[in-house]
């Protein structure tokens, strides 16, 4: 069990990685249009794995 959560915040950590880049793209290229269905998918990506018993 403790591997699994060692893994599931390994995934965390990286995924909000992901969208702090996407949040800074935006803010530097004003691309919002391009950058929000990746925010999109990678605010998926983080719920699924914060709460995974959760449908989202």
């Amino acid at each position: 069990m403790a591997i699994e959560a060692n893994l599931q915040q390994q995934a965390k950590e990286a995924i909000y990685e992901k969208i702090i880049e996407a949040a800074n793209n935006i803010e530097s290229s004003h691309t919002s249009a391009s950058v929000a269905p990746v925010l999109k998918t990678l605010a998926e990506a983080y719920a699924w794995v914060t709460y995974p018993n959760q449908s989202h």
